[in-house]
């Protein structure tokens, strides 16, 4: 498959500059929604928003781990808002952002 999204040399900061939306890659790289779509299924063998959130979520643990608040990760990572952030975070890996990056520091 030969396509403008094969030019894309670092998906981590496109993924940061479209602040983590798909809509907003496509339309970076002038494709549709659906040629991202393919593309990510056929090169990583994971649909978009999975790639993203596994993405989304290990920059956030790295920025916990950096000592940023809550509030800066939510914010860096173009969450909707901390509470937010709190929730999305805790339903994926069990434990709030607080405890998480509490016990990444004993």
């Amino acid at each position: 498959m030969s396509s403008r999204l094969d030019r894309v040399e670092n998906w981590e900061a496109l993924a940061k500059a479209a602040h983590f939306r798909i809509a907003e890659i496509a339309l970076r790289r002038g494709v549709s929604v659906r040629t991202v779509e393919r593309y990510f299924s056929t090169r990583f063998h994971v649909c978009p928003h999975s790639w993203i959130n596994r993405f989304r979520f290990d920059e956030a643990k790295r920025l916990l781990s950096l000592g940023k608040s809550v509030k800066e990760v939510a914010g860096a990572l173009h969450f909707q808002n901390a509470a937010y952030f709190s929730y999305a975070f805790k339903k994926e890996f069990g434990v709030s952002p607080s405890q998480w990056s509490a016990s990444s520091f004993d």
